[in-house]
């Protein structure tokens, strides 16, 4: 950012009064850029602060949160874009937006009445918000299933004994790893 003395003619910016006006300015403007920075930032849901996200999450109802900034910005978009009436497609889009870098499948089936979204258990913390915002959205006839993804012993062959002994089982069985 150029400073206040930048802007003015070259004959003013000579003088001591001038100079001391302008290094005021300059600390105003700063000041200035800095709240306009921030507001600008907060204006999106996606480049939203702690207080941002905290004051969106006042406004749309949803309690305080243990959830890292960014599930609680996923959280937050997927409300906003939580679209009624329901159909197949804004659906998908929905749970596009609320599953981000997540691998899923979803099953849209009307003749059995289910909707069923499968995905690995590791992802699980998204799936209370699957459930009460899609609840909203998917018609009460129809029943909202989640199945969920386990590491397969069979994806633990490659390592030996005493590499899988440094892990719980928990994280065995539900943490995405590659063999």
């Amino acid at each position: 950012m150029k400073n206040y003395l930048s802007y003015l003619p070259a004959f003013l910016r000579e003088y001591e009064e001038i100079k001391a006006i302008a290094a005021v300015e300059d600390d105003v403007i700063e000041a200035l850029w800095e709240a306009f920075s921030f507001v600008e930032e907060n204006q999106w849901i996606e480049t939203s602060n702690e207080e941002g996200i905290r004051r969106r999450e006042k406004m749309m109802g949803l309690p305080g949160s243990t959830l890292s900034l960014d599930e609680r910005r996923t959280r937050i978009l997927s409300n906003w874009n939580a679209a009624i009436p329901f159909t197949d497609e804004t659906f998908r889009q929905w749970v596009a937006s609320m599953m981000a870098d997540a691998p899923y499948t979803l099953v849209i089936d009307g003749s059995r009445f289910l909707v069923e979204l499968t995905l690995h258990k590791m992802y699980e913390a998204r799936t209370a918000l699957f459930l009460t915002t899609g609840r909203n959205m998917v018609p009460a006839n129809m029943e909202l299933r989640i199945e969920y993804l386990y590491n397969l012993y069979s994806q633990c062959e490659a390592f030996t004994h005493g590499a899988l002994a440094a892990w719980q089982h928990r994280q065995l069985s539900e943490e995405a790893y590659a063999a």
